[in-house]
């Protein structure tokens, strides 16, 4: 299989904030209720990056002839998962972080100084995942 580019993935991660910020600015200035995140998302995405990093320390064993739990089959799983993985928390990294940069222009609201540092810091673990998903997937 080949590589993932990982010029693909930056791209779908500039897009999906620029995406995000177009549509949440224009959102709060019509009006409207602006997003709230919450710090699930992180904890959703340090879970996906350390199944990753297990399943791949096992492909990397498999691969050195060492025992392990996984097999051929499974190995492929992993690139796969790896694959999906880097694609989808490159796309949503970039909406909590289009968010988070929403929620910076709107400092004189307590709600929104903790709604930007909530999706900071899930766009960061988002930004994790993506790293270590193009490491296993190669």
């Amino acid at each position: 299989m080949k590589p993932l580019a990982i010029t693909w993935v930056l791209l779908v991660g500039v897009v999906s904030a620029a995406l995000s910020f177009l549509g949440f600015f224009a959102h709060m200035r019509t009006g409207g209720t602006p997003m709230i995140v919450t710090p699930g998302p992180g904890v959703v995405f340090a879970v996906a990056t350390a199944i990753l990093i297990w399943s791949g320390m096992a492909v990397r064993r498999l691969r050195a002839g060492k025992d392990t739990w996984i097999d051929a089959i499974g190995a492929m799983r992993v690139a796969v998962f790896a694959r999906a993985s880097a694609i989808v928390g490159s796309a949503l990294a970039g909406v909590l972080i289009g968010v988070m940069i929403v929620s910076l222009t709107q400092l004189e609201a307590s709600a929104m100084v903790a709604n930007a540092i909530a999706s900071g810091i899930s766009g960061l673990v988002g930004l994790v995942w993506t790293i270590v998903a193009l490491a296993v997937e190669r």
